[in-house]
């Protein structure tokens, strides 16, 4: 189970192990899932009070100062709307535990620092090489971008630490100069060296299964990034929400024309950043944490451009600044002085009792204000979480170019029976994405319900086959069930020619045919189909194949399956013998944690026993045919329960 996740090469087994918190059966209730998500946001953002307490003092601010300040900006953080779907999202743990175990770690580093001021070398290494180590390995087993915490780390100690390091005891002098090096630069050094080494790679994968280029979607970065500040700034009842398929990548630094005013301004906020961080370290921290905790996802990654739910880690200080300026109230004029050696910018004495009772009274009310703004904003945004007609149809308005959003409402209208309207609003979707496989694979459903699918919808489902970006799991499950409808003649209007055309496009496609595990899909499925239209010699032919592109065990048993479902357990068997004989030493295909997954499996005797299981019930059905040539014979055992399908090639 632990190996088993296959959001990225990690597998993410950290947050995996972590659902068997709130249920170990499927189908599951998914309020204990959302009850432990809302725990975990709750305690990170006690962590972020209680870390951005500790900053304070090293920022320069007063105790009482600071304390009001971290306690402030936890709380904006902590009630912001845009964390809504973050939270409720059951799945976005991964982007909430990388967040609680780099809080762990940062907290862990401000302990080595005092155990540094206090003289005791030992156990800094202990908190800040051992403790930060353990919960950068920590973040990262929940999701990637866990493992910036070294880099995190070190900007804040650049920013608070790093000025303090003469004033160290003796003692402590050798380790403060190399604690930092060891515990901080070091390994975000090996993080910045594993992306380099992974450019390459990162460059096959964009040009192969995305619509765009990884250059076009660096372009497109600094807009997201903008957007994401736009969002958390200045916070609104509705966003995309889940849906982000509609972002416009940005194909040159003029199209669309924001994209080079993006990046002059992305460039100059930090370049700004930096050059204050002496006078306006607060503000610096904010910016420069921000900007470090989207390196990952917002860089050279071939992720999908845009997605809210990526700015929960690196919004944590982002309210910082403005929480500081807020919270000076009614100082002394030595604790004014104090705190405005800490961020001139945002901590001055006030000039003239008007004005310090004026700016007193707009902060007191904004104090008050903003948390309520935002609690209420949230409020109204989960309400809507919990009425999933209204949500759908919500994030249907707001992103009428997003696939995904009207094929989900109209997925909503299926289930309710009103196909009509499901239909009406694929074509919608159509018309502004006339060559979207989601769209139109769903309109087919949705007209065989009806009825009877028409030509039109036919043709259009063929050619997004034929235009595809990228191979899906929806694709391989849907032609699954399709295949075995027009076999039974279920659904009017579809028949095994129209798949098979469907398969033949896809098969055409460059980006299929140029990717041995989406092929092997393809060619899986033609076996398949060829076997429902009785074509036995030409189905053989095309499950080997299909085997042989990647030999893998799941492959192999589906296909032997498939051969006993259409009655020809003999072929099966044939099929299963020569698996054994060719493929059972071959190298695991599979990369990163599918690979750890498949090596495990058959280290553990899991594949030897369905092979041997599935052969004997195949040698079974082949007796049962046997025996029903006799008169007065009961049916074999029925191999079709082992004929689910294996997991689709996502490569």
């Amino acid at each position: 189970y632990l190996t088993s996740g296959i959001a990225d090469a990690t597998g993410r087994p950290l947050s995996t192990l972590s659902f068997l918190i709130d249920d170990m059966t499927w189908p599951s209730e998914s309020s204990g899932f959302k009850r432990t998500n809302l725990a975990i946001h709750a305690l990170n953002s006690l962590l972020l009070a209680w870390l951005l307490i500790r900053l304070s003092a090293r920022a320069g601010l007063s105790i009482h100062h600071g304390q009001r300040a971290a306690v402030l900006a936890a709380l904006l953080w902590a009630l912001h709307p845009l964390w809504v779907s973050t939270t409720l999202y059951v799945v976005q743990r991964h982007a909430m535990l990388p967040a609680l175990f780099v809080l762990v770690g940062l907290l862990c580093w401000d302990a080595a620092w005092r155990r540094l001021e206090l003289g005791g070398p030992r156990a800094a290494w202990l908190f800040g090489f051992v403790g930060l180590g353990l919960a950068s390995l920590l973040a990262a087993l929940s999701k990637p971008n866990g493992a910036l915490l070294p880099a995190l780390a070190a900007t804040l100690w650049w920013l608070f630490y790093r000025r303090h390091t003469t004033a160290l005891p003796a003692i402590s002098q050798h380790a403060g100069r190399w604690l930092p090096r060891a515990a901080l630069l070091a390994p975000a050094s090996a993080v910045l060296l594993a992306l380099m080494l992974a450019l390459p790679g990162f460059i096959d994968t964009a040009a192969s299964s995305r619509p765009w280029t990884l250059g076009e979607r660096i372009l497109s970065q600094p807009r997201a990034l903008w957007e994401y500040l736009s969002l958390l700034m200045l916070p609104r009842e509705g966003s995309a929400g889940l849906f982000a398929d509609d972002f416009v990548v940005s194909t040159g630094l003029l199209t669309p024309w924001t994209t080079l005013p993006a990046v002059l301004g992305l460039i100059a906020l930090a370049t700004l950043a930096v050059r204050l961080r002496r006078r306006q370290p607060i503000a610096a921290a904010a910016v420069l944490f921000f900007l470090v905790g989207h390196s990952v996802e917002s860089s050279i990654t071939p992720l999908e451009p845009y997605f809210e739910h990526r700015n929960y880690l690196p919004a944590l200080l982002l309210f910082w600044p403005l929480a500081v300026w807020l919270t000076q109230l009614a100082q002394t004029p030595s604790g004014q002085a104090q705190s405005a050696q800490a961020d001139r910018s945002l901590v001055r004495p006030d000039r003239t009792p008007a004005r310090r009772d004026r700016l007193r009274h707009l902060r007191l009310g904004l104090i008050v204000i903003l948390p309520l703004l935002l609690a209420g904003l949230t409020w109204s945004r989960a309400v809507v979480w919990g009425d999933l007609p209204k949500l759908m149809v919500l994030f249907a308005e707001r992103s009428p170019e997003s696939p995904r959003a009207q094929q989900s409402l109209a997925r909503l209208h299926t289930l309710a029976g009103d196909h009509e309207l499901a239909r009406e609003r694929l074509l919608r979707g159509l018309s502004a994405r006339p060559d979207d496989a989601l769209l139109a694979l769903t309109l087919v459903t949705v007209e065989c319900r009806l009825g009877g699918v028409g030509p039109e919808a036919l043709a259009t489902a063929t050619r997004a086959f034929a235009t595809l970006p990228a191979w899906t799991s929806v694709m391989y499950g849907w032609l699954t069930e399709k295949i075995e409808q027009a076999r039974r003649g279920d659904c009017a209007g579809l028949n095994l020619d129209d798949l098979a055309g469907m398969l033949a496009a896809a098969a055409a496609n460059p980006r299929v045919a140029n990717q041995p595990g989406w092929l092997q899909d393809v060619l899986g499925l033609q076996g398949q189909l060829t076997l429902a239209r009785g074509d036995i010699d030409t189905a053989e032919t095309l499950m080997r194949q299909s085997l042989a592109l990647e030999p893998r065990p799941d492959m192999a048993l589906w296909q032997a399956a498939q051969f006993g479902t259409y009655d020809q357990p003999g072929l099966g068997l044939a099929h299963l013998r020569h698996y054994r004989e060719c493929c059972t030493d071959a190298p695991i295909a599979d990369e990163g944690m599918a690979r750890l997954h498949t090596w495990l499996k058959w280290r553990l005797g899991h594949y030897p026993r369905e092979l041997d299981h599935l052969e004997s019930m195949l040698r079974a059905e082949v007796a049962a045919q046997t025996e029903r040539r006799r008169p007065d014979t009961a049916d074999g055992p029925d191999t079709r329960s082992h004929g689910d399908r294996p997991e689709p090639s996502t490569r």
